[in-house]
C-alpha cells in the first residue's frame, strides 16, 4: 500500500484561488500515482467540489475531523483542517 505523509495547508498562501483545496487533492493524487493531473478523471466524479470546499473552508467553524472518499484508485483523506493523504486501495 502506497501512502503519502498528510499535505500541510498550514503554509500561508496569500492570493489563492477558491479551489486551491480541490486542487491539491487532484495534485497529490497524481503525484502519488505518477500521473499528469490532466490525465486523472474529474474530481466532480467522486465528490462535489464545491461541498468539500465548503466544508473545510479556510476559518469555517466545523467540527469535521476529517472526509474520505475514493479517487481513481485511491483513498484520500481530507481532515477538518485541510491536510491531505493519499493511500493505495490495492
Amino acid at each position: 500500500m502506497i501512502e503519502t505523509p498528510p499535505t500541510d495547508r498550514s503554509r500561508p498562501t496569500g492570493n489563492t484561488p477558491e479551489n486551491e483545496l480541490t486542487t491539491d487533492v487532484v495534485y497529490e493524487v497524481a503525484r502519488v500515482s505518477n500521473t499528469d493531473p490532466i490525465d486523472l478523471p474529474p474530481l466532480y466524479g467522486a465528490i462535489d467540489p464545491d461541498a468539500l470546499n465548503a466544508l473545510i473552508a479556510d476559518g469555517c467553524d466545523s467540527t469535521l475531523e476529517s472526509i474520505t472518499f475514493q479517487y481513481d484508485g485511491y483513498t484520500v483523506t481530507v481532515s477538518g483542517n485541510g491536510d491531505i493523504t493519499v493511500s493505495s486501495t490495492a
